[in-house]
């Protein structure tokens, strides 16, 4: 759900806002103005990942960089993922007569399909930075403990049993 914010709250979030950078977080889409006191966040979890990035140092552009890549990314993931919806569940569902049935599908199907694409984000993000890792050495033990440190290494059963597991 979108968080409304005042411009003083924002500032407070992330100290530090020029007119510039917020006309950047609203070039990538982080925020956008509701009325002249208010902004609208639509992810406020991007949000703090912004604010800690901040905290700790990194300069807002880079990091507003790193949304407005991650949202242009997306953007070409959900073109593609439209023609599939369209072609492999709305088509079959219309031509069998159940066109009613697809926004009950996707109102639940969104919420799944967010899930498994966050899971598999989270693997091929982990995947390409053990590959960077691999090609970089100036970087590789940073980029390999980091990795170790946020890696799940569990795995569970359908009765919902936890296996931890180390990597091989």
């Amino acid at each position: 759900m979108p968080l409304r914010l005042t411009r003083a709250q924002l500032s407070s979030r992330v100290p530090g806002l020029s007119a510039a950078t917020l006309e950047r977080a609203r070039a990538v889409g982080l925020i956008q103005p509701d009325g002249a006191e208010h902004v609208l966040v639509r992810s406020p979890a991007l949000l703090a990942l912004v604010a800690h990035a901040v905290g700790a140092g990194l300069p807002a552009d880079g990091v507003l960089d790193l949304i407005g890549a991650l949202r242009t990314g997306l953007g070409e993931l959900a073109e593609a993922v439209t023609g599939h919806i369209v072609d492999h569940v709305l088509e079959p569902l219309r031509s069998q007569g159940h066109a009613d049935a697809f926004a009950p599908l996707l109102r639940r199907g969104r919420l799944l399909l967010l899930q498994g694409l966050a899971s598999m984000f989270a693997d091929q993000l982990g995947e390409a930075l053990l590959a960077r890792a691999e090609n970089d050495p100036l970087r590789a033990g940073v980029l390999r403990a980091a990795i170790e440190e946020i890696r799940v290494g569990a795995v569970a059963d359908a009765a919902g049993h936890i296996e931890h597991r180390s990597r091989p």
